[in-house]
């Protein structure tokens, strides 16, 4: 998840916010100053309740961040280099560059996150029963911190994908069956079965006029849902890909033009006759760049007898490219995450092949229909999300 507004890094690690996490701060804090502080305490000021809401939303989002530092300082004790930690409308999320290769790993990273969150509860709570006397406003920030910091450390040990209690279970299956992909499809199930849990909750709140709580479980469920069927559908995808790489599957005789071919020559006997959404630009044996067909269909008809290639194409400096050893695991998420549809494969300068998004589809398809998968799936490489 990419942030909106970068805080800052802390030991090596990029903390930030998105921008959802603005709409959920207003959210909570209304609701804490109009609703539940007035209901426990009703002879504050309208200035006590607003300040109180708010110092009480902001330090449980800083919770929130002690809460993905856990996760984040273990893994790193693990050798696995963590990017990020982004506040979103659902709380947080840690991105490690890689998954655990070793459940036991898997498991210690997991349950960092719940075990910082009852620290800080029983912190909280200490505060509070140290302090709490000394003045009601902060009685109730403590109490409430205690309290919600519990909520969280037992709603992220729910057992399902992606919550922590999720990765938690799968730690244990894989430990016991020797098979990830077993264990990540059993706590997939139960995260989306969990997820459509409250969907159903929120459609009920709804129809019982609680339409914010309604609307809120739904919101949830939906992204449990998701992220949940994601989870298995990326292992699925990583055992169709396990030991592929571009050389493989790549075009190694790419169709290329010239970069003084006019625009009109190359739809008509390129695009069009080839069938090719994109061509390599080549001249002399260089690799000059890429025209697709998004460079050139914003070209007025009656100027394409006169402008060339060269003028529409993207250049080398600015192509993405793959080598003929990099893995079509790779190259899958770097076209998607990339928007691409045709990528040019080089040896050194050597323009080798060229792999499209069409190229890799049907290719993922074959081997699912042919039953072609690995008996066991490696850890993934790829970038993975702890809440």
């Amino acid at each position: 998840m990419e942030a909106s507004v970068r805080l800052g890094r802390i030991r090596g690690i990029e903390l930030g916010i998105h921008y959802s996490w603005f709409i959920v701060f207003a959210i909570f804090t209304a609701i804490l100053a109009t609703q539940q502080f007035p209901d426990m305490y009703s002879d504050w000021s309208d200035a006590q309740y607003w300040s109180i809401a708010v110092a009480a939303v902001v330090l449980l989002f800083g919770s929130v961040i002690v809460h993905e530092f856990a996760h984040a300082t273990v893994a790193q004790r693990k050798h696995i280099p963590v990017e990020s930690i982004v506040l979103f409308i659902f709380g947080g999320v840690a991105t490690i560059s890689r998954e655990p290769a070793k459940p036991g790993d898997e498991f210690k990273i997991a349950i960092a996150g719940p075990i910082a969150s009852v620290l800080l509860s029983i912190l909280f709570a200490g505060l509070w029963a140290a302090f709490g006397s000394t003045s009601e406003q902060l009685a109730a920030l403590l109490g409430y911190l205690a309290f919600i910091n519990l909520a969280l450390a037992v709603f992220n040990l729910i057992p399902g994908f992606p919550l922590d209690g999720g990765r938690v279970l799968r730690a244990l299956i894989w430990k016991a069956t020797g098979n990830m992909r077993r264990a990540t499809g059993v706590v997939s199930a139960i995260g989306v079965g969990i997820g459509t849990l409250f969907f159903v909750f929120g459609i009920i709140a709804i129809l019982n006029g609680a339409l914010g709580n309604g609307l809120w479980s739904i919101a949830l469920g939906w992204f449990l849902q998701n992220a949940a069927s994601q989870g298995y559908a990326s292992v699925v995808q990583r055992e169709l890909t396990s030991g592929v790489v571009v050389r493989d599957l790549m075009d190694r005789h790419p169709v290329t033009v010239e970069p003084g071919v006019t625009i009109a020559d190359l739809i008509d006997n390129y695009i069009l006759k080839q069938n090719v959404r994109g061509v390599p630009v080549v001249a002399d044996g260089w690799v000059l760049g890429l025209v697709s067909l998004t460079d050139v269909k914003d070209v007025p008809a009656e100027q394409r007898s006169n402008r060339v290639v060269r003028e529409v194409m993207t250049p080398r400096d600015k192509l993405q490219v793959f080598r003929p050893t990099t893995t079509l695991e790779d190259a899958l998420d770097t076209i998607g995450r990339r928007g691409l549809n045709q990528v040019p494969v080089l040896d050194g300068d050597t323009l080798v092949g060229i792999v499209t998004r069409g190229d890799i589809m049907r290719y993922l398809q074959a081997r699912e229909v042919l039953g072609l998968r690995t008996v066991e799936v490696a850890p993934s490489t790829e970038r993975s999300q702890v809440m």
